[in-house]
């Protein structure tokens, strides 16, 4: 099991406690592989005219060159090259499903787990290439393209880094300093709903879904005693993850690709700080690994409740079991195929259960016909 975090392409890494793959591995015997990749203006920096229209997306390119080397080298770990998948959450989630349109003949993995993140979430930056103009103005790189793109290089790291976090966009027009995937019809492109409906993506199983409440944890500003404004909650949570899962889900269905969908909504004591949030951003990461009580999903931590405990190891279940078979390993389970116009979303932890529902996939997507809700 290949893990790619998240965090915006901008932040994250492979080592954050809550997302430590210790007792998955143990609870389900399978191997976890934790991979870095560049970030920010290192791993997308836009479009760099000496680019030329190319390579645009070089943490792309790092995701799969790990992939690569998981391949050649897990048997030396007791793995098997040819039982791998790759999962990720919110960036990490689409950079998995990314991954799938550029390699899709090569993929080397059987199998993809995209929590909260798909390839049409969360768009792209940048495409008139101002980000890259303004850090080249930053620090004085002058002269043509080449030029500037060589004195880029020299600066170092750690100051590219600082103008990055230090950036004030209200000092700067309200224009904002952001980098991220750009389409450079290698790694990324600009028409996932038509390559999802001609099928051009790798073809292993797949599941994807997302959590109940993503927006909250997601808005600010927001008030302790009530949360952030309640209809830019629900429609970000829409637009950037109901909608986007159920399009991406029904397409590839649609292929006969197998395709499973979730829906998590878990609300847990040791998770939760404020009774607002519900089953916010990421706080399905401590229950698939198994740390919440450690470390929760915001370093709460506290003990699981006995409802908490099984449900933890009812997910870590699911997701090995289709890691150790993602074309009929969630069959087995008794998960349903998603279909958009049966009970196939697979609701999650609903009132604190252990055991999944299949209910209809309004549930998640009631709203997704209203205009602002979805792409």
């Amino acid at each position: 099991m290949i893990w790619v975090h998240g965090g915006g392409n901008t932040g994250g890494n492979a080592a954050q406690p809550f997302k430590e793959g210790t007792f998955i591995a143990q609870n389900q015997n399978v191997i976890v592989v934790s991979l870095d990749y560049r970030l920010n203006i290192f791993g997308y920096p836009g479009y760099v005219p000496a680019f030329g229209g190319k390579n645009l997306n070089p943490g792309l390119l790092d995701i799969r060159k790990a992939v690569e080397w998981t391949y050649t080298y897990i048997k030396f770990f007791g793995g098997d090259p040819e039982s791998m998948i790759l999962f990720g959450q919110s960036a990490g989630g689409a950079n998995v499903d990314y991954y799938t349109y550029a390699w899709p003949t090569d993929p080397l993995v059987k199998g993809f787990i995209s929590e909260s993140g798909v390839a049409s979430s969360f768009g792209n930056f940048d495409l008139p290439g101002n980000n890259w103009t303004y850090v080249a103005d930053h620090f004085n790189c002058t002269g043509d393209q080449d030029q500037q793109l060589k004195c880029l290089q020299k600066v170092p790291w750690g100051d590219l880094i600082d103008l990055s976090y230090s950036y004030n966009s209200t000092l700067n027009g309200g224009k904002t300093l952001s980098f991220g995937p750009q389409p450079d019809n290698q790694t990324i492109f600009s028409n996932y709903k038509d390559l999802r409906r001609r099928g051009q993506y790798a073809k292993g199983g797949y599941l994807t879904g997302n959590n109940a409440n993503e927006g909250e944890s997601l808005i600010t500003p927001f008030s302790e005693a009530n949360g952030p404004n309640q209809t830019l909650v629900y429609i970000q949570s829409d637009l950037l993850f109901n909608c986007a899962s159920n399009s991406s889900a029904t397409e590839r269905s649609g292929n006969e690709t197998p395709q499973w969908r979730y829906y998590y909504r878990g609300v847990w004591p040791n998770q939760n700080p404020f009774a607002w949030l519900g089953s916010y951003h990421s706080s399905e990461i401590p229950q698939i690994w198994g740390t919440a009580e450690t470390w929760g999903g915001n370093k709460l931590g506290g003990p699981n409740t006995p409802e908490e405990a099984a449900f933890s190891r009812y997910i870590q279940r699911a997701w090995a079991t289709f890691a150790k078979d993602p074309i009929n390993g969630l069959s087995s389970l008794g998960w349903p195929k998603y279909n958009l116009n049966e009970d196939t979303l697979v609701q999650l932890a609903y009132n604190g259960s252990t055991i999944p529902q299949f209910v209809s996939p309004m549930v998640a997507d009631k709203n997704c016909t209203l205009p602002g809700h979805s792409a």
